[in-house]
């Protein structure tokens, strides 16, 4: 027996006894699958070229192989691997402001047992799936569950930056507020966030303050005649402490030295444009965040076993392609 053979035999042997105790059992003797079999076709926004729609689609066949070469994912019987691709066009904090805006992928692989259901017919049941690696390819998502402020052309700002909480083959590893964990790897060894400059800062606080005054102003204008006085006269004071606001924000920046405004502002930055490469296409693969994620209650261990069979180095290759 092969030693491929050998660890998809010995992990089988693993987990379906686990998977017996509950109420619908692995069906063991089915083949296990891939459900579909790459290459497959992930979903595509229109407004990609023809170029583009076969490059992000070669780019989520190749991440497929990386995984289809796990033991764990041959798979071995009573298993399905299902693989999903999604595919969107997104700038790196998702904003709506001038920034470039990448091509993006989601490749999803689940790790679902054949389970008998109605009718005694057998199928792969991904709601009782045991795992499933995700892999963001120029998204940083991951990333965007600290406070955020204003924004600019630029990007929007962060103020409470997250930052790792360890490191896994080299690569720094973030956690979201839900607790998922996710191996970030970089084609550029640029920090992931930037300090946003003082004259930066406050010139986003004062287009973010007028166009709040330019809205309130509009609602008083529009109050219908018979509403009560005390309505219109915190709407008054709303308008008068933004004023107040804004000019104070103006002061502020017109007071400020040449060396004030090239300052970095306290606590206040954004996602780092340097860890893109200016000149490659916006297909180009320069972000890889990676998440395992498993049923810890009942698959124990399997979550160990998928981050030592993942082929980080082919991940690393993936992300220097280009």
């Amino acid at each position: 027996m092969s030693r491929s053979l050998a660890l998809i035999a010995v992990v089988g042997l693993v987990l379906i006894p686990t998977v017996a105790a509950q109420s619908t059992p692995v069906v063991s003797s089915h083949p296990g699958a891939w459900q579909p079999a790459p290459p497959i076709t992930p979903r595509l926004p229109q407004t990609l070229s023809v170029a583009e729609r076969a490059a992000i689609t070669a780019s989520v066949n190749q991440l497929l192989e990386i995984v289809r070469r796990m033991p764990q994912m041959a798979p071995p019987a009573g298993f399905a691997v299902i693989p999903r691709g999604f595919v969107d066009v997104e700038n790196l904090d998702h904003s709506e402001g001038k920034r470039v805006a990448y091509v993006t992928a989601d490749v999803v692989v689940t790790l679902a047992p054949f389970e008998q259901v109605a009718r005694g017919a057998v199928e792969a049941v991904e709601s009782d799936s045991a795992a499933t690696i995700t892999l963001k390819v120029n998204d940083l998502g991951p990333l965007m569950g600290s406070e955020t402020g204003p924004s600019d052309d630029q990007g929007a700002f962060i103020e409470n930056p997250p930052a790792p909480v360890d490191t896994l083959h080299g690569y720094p590893v973030y956690e979201e507020g839900n607790g998922e964990r996710w191996v970030m790897i970089r084609r550029n060894d640029a920090p992931f966030f930037a300090p946003v400059t003082a004259e930066r800062s406050v010139r986003a606080a004062i287009a973010a303050t007028e166009k709040e005054l330019s809205d309130v102003r509009d609602r008083r204008a529009r109050i219908p005649a018979g509403v009560p006085a005390t309505v219109i006269a915190t709407l008054d004071d709303a308008v008068a402490e933004m004023a107040r606001k804004l000019k104070n924000d103006q002061d502020k920046l017109a007071a400020m030295s040449a060396t004030d405004r090239a300052a970095p502002a306290a606590g206040v930055l954004y996602f780092n444009p340097a860890l893109m490469t200016p000149g490659l296409p916006r297909t180009a693969p320069q972000l890889l965040a990676v998440n395992v994620s498993v049923r810890g209650d009942a698959w124990p261990d399997l979550k160990a076993r998928l981050n030592a069979e993942i082929d980080w180095a082919a991940l690393e290759k993936f992300v220097h392609q280009q």
